[in-house]
């Protein structure tokens, strides 16, 4: 059920959604208030429903209550946390979709920033994810009240994804560089690293035909002159909204990269409307495809390599890949996932002051962060100030994370940008909850997800499996798994059947020495639909899904010939026959006499069929078949011949052919 169909109807009915899940390893507990550090501000539980996404992965809905000017208000949060101690297919991931040219980023709902995560790491899926970094939507000079900024859009703070350092520094500079936690997902106890950052400066990496780092040096910056043994990257920026800096350069060898996988100046020494803030910030990702003397670059997703150093000059050349980015000193060196943050809520188990306009007061936020045993959490609470779910101040946000023992915990977005999606019983992925914008009258109205640059999400990694259909039969099917880009990767891997009520029907354990399995699937009721999904287990963690599933049904049962009967009339003789066709199978009825055949009519519960004497046509000949609707294509009658069992011939059929007789009494004495 889309939550945009929910909003559009009474508030309330959010509330109830909750009981609209079919929620696994159901856990509701009994109510219960938490207070911050001073006792100054509360969150009281009414109620919890959690559920499990994937082994160490779950979703908690808790709707509670908290206090304002001496009055109550409901409140809703989502809560998605994630153990990578138990599951090391799991990772937390941050995201910013690119723009169509590479030349940057663009905003987009949440969802879409979800798929577009997905398309650009396969073999990866999100389980859950939240709006992170607080963003510069548009062109401008300063930090206005729409955060407005020269190169748009970018995040406030610095963003590391799969290991590139896309943002070191953003539009605050300097300022900027130490508001960001990195995210280590090794299943440690500290999986989260925040504090001092130390900015170590421009660095090239020149890779491999197998991807593996085979140069990895410290250069001289963006656009700056060149030393005897130096180096630089040459790449365009924003002189204004519409007009691109020119560089040119000649008399060196250029190495050039046309078509960069990404080619982005977010600060620049040469933004002078700004000069506090001004710094060379530069990626840049992509494949050298022209060695040039000369260089000229006007925008684009392009951007060139000028050096004098040998060792360099010795690794670049055409179709070589290379990364250009600012780099730190410390540990967050060899972070793979960063996001930046606007507050610190709690450190070290204690609530940190956040007093102030922005955090005291009802809001829609977004916080994350871990506890002592590793344990990431990424949440989300619901409302504003129209009621009759208001949002949470900061600082009640901070009783939500002692009550789930959350020590260390920082605050992103707010408002409108808040929301939170989840894969759901089915594995559709789709929004948890947005944000209700509210009038200044205290309407509260949607008027669709906001557009966010960046997004912190849940992602698993899943077996590259494939499954399909082979056969189909009224009580099971044979299917083909082909596994051999998993083979050494798990313990063990099984399939899982649910009906469609979503109760495990049927497991077939597959073989993780073969790469194809062939399974026969039995004991399936005909004429169902059924679902099936991928489990798998490794290392010690627990059996967990895989997200990797389909959906098939049985075929209806062939009809049943109950009973003929043959009678003699003076014109020919009558067949009629009582079929058994409880699932409405059978289309049409066939008598055949060797290869001629006579269609049947449904006269009330039987079906007849009239046989002219002129025919000649022996009825101890007969054999009856049918057309069937098996499934959603017509099956011939040629395979759907049906047993004759209890027929009841004539007296007159026996004199009339005595051979026949004969022949049928011998048979049915050596049956």
């Amino acid at each position: 059920m889309k939550i945009k169909n929910i909003i559009t109807k009474c508030f309330i009915f959010l509330f109830a959604i909750a009981s609209s899940f079919i929620f696994i390893n159901l856990n509701i507990k009994a109510e219960d208030t938490v207070k911050t550090d001073d006792n100054n501000y509360y969150y009281t539980t009414k109620s919890e429903v959690t559920r499990e996404l994937a082994s160490g992965v779950e979703y908690t809905i808790n709707l509670g209550k908290t206090g304002h000017t001496a009055s109550n208000f409901e409140e809703r949060v989502s809560i998605f946390s994630a153990d990578i101690s138990k599951n090391s297919d799991v990772k937390i991931a941050t995201w910013a979709p690119q723009n169509g040219s590479h030349t940057g980023y663009t905003r987009k709902a949440l969802l879409d920033i979800a798929k577009d995560y997905e398309a650009n790491n396969p073999g990866w899926i999100v389980l859950a994810g939240i709006n992170a970094d607080q963003y510069f939507p548009s062109f401008g000079t300063g930090i206005g009240k729409d955060g407005s900024y020269m190169y748009v859009p970018s995040p406030y703070y610095p963003m590391i994804t799969n290991g590139d350092n896309l943002f070191t520094y953003t539009a605050l500079g300097n300022a900027s560089k130490n508001n960001v936690v990195g995210f280590k997902n090794d299943g440690s106890k500290t999986p989260l690293v925040n504090g001092e950052r130390t900015i170590d400066g421009f660095y090239i990496t020149v890779y491999g035909d197998s991807d593996e780092v085979i140069k990895c040096m410290k250069i001289d910056g963006l656009n700056c002159d060149l030393g005897s043994q130096g180096t630089v990257v040459l790449a365009s920026y924003n002189v204004d909204k519409n007009t691109q800096a020119r560089i040119t350069r000649t008399g060196n060898k250029y190495y050039v990269v046309n078509n960069a996988e990404l080619s982005y100046v977010s600060n620049t020494t040469e933004w002078l409307s700004w000069n506090n803030r001004a710094v060379d910030a530069f990626f840049g990702k992509g494949v050298i495809d022209e060695v040039r003397d000369n260089v000229d670059i006007t925008g684009g997703n392009k951007f060139a390599i000028e050096t004098n150093n040998e060792e360099l000059k010795a690794v670049l050349k055409k179709d070589v890949r290379i990364k250009v980015e600012v780099e730190y000193a410390d540990e967050f060196k060899d972070i793979e996932e960063a996001m930046g943050y606007h507050t610190i809520q709690r450190r070290g188990g204690l609530d940190q002051n956040v007093d102030n306009a922005y955090n005291s007061r009802c809001y829609p936020r977004s916080m994350f962060g871990c506890d002592a045993n590793g344990k990431v959490y990424l949440m989300t609470c619901f409302g504003d100030n129209a009621g009759p779910t208001k949002g949470l101040y900061a600082q009640e946000f901070n009783a939500v994370c002692k009550k789930y023992g959350i020590t260390d915990a920082w605050q992103m977005d707010g408002g409108g940008s808040v929301t939170s999606i989840v894969r759901d019983e089915n594995g559709i992925l789709d929004y948890a909850e947005a944000c209700i914008e509210a009038s200044h009258s205290g309407e509260r109205k949607f008027s669709g997800y906001r557009l966010v640059l960046s997004a912190l999400f849940i992602v698993m990694k899943v077996p590259n499996a494939s499954i399909t259909v082979n056969e189909k039969y009224s009580t099971g099917v044979k299917m083909i798994c082909d596994l051999k880009d998993i083979l050494g990767n798990y313990d063990e891997a099984k399939l899982k059947f649910f009906d469609e009520e979503g109760s495990n029907v049927s497991n077939y354990s597959l073989d993780l020495s073969k790469a194809i399995n062939e399974c026969n699937i039995d004991g399936l009721e005909a004429n169902r639909n059924y679902t099936y999904e991928l489990y798998v287990k490794k290392n010690g963690y627990d059996e967990q899904r895989t997200f990797v599933n389909g959906a098939l049904n049985t075929l209806k049962m062939i009809p049943v010939l109950k009973a003929l009967e043959i009678v003699y009339t003076d014109d020919g003789f009558m067949i009629e026959a009582s079929i058994d066709d409880k699932q409405k199978a059978l289309i049409s009825l066939y008598a055949w006499f060797g290869n001629r055949k006579i269609a049947f009519k449904q006269k009330g519960e039987v079906y007849q069929a009239f046989v002219e004497a002129e025919k000649n046509y022996n009825p101890l000949d007969v054999a009856i078949s049918a057309d069937c609707m098996l499934d959603s294509k017509l099956t011939k009658h040629d395979d759907c011949e049906l047993e004759l069992n209890n027929v009841s011939y004539p007296a007159l059929a026996f004199f009339a052919y005595p051979e026949k007789a004969l022949e049928e009494i011998l048979k049915n004495l050596y049956n």
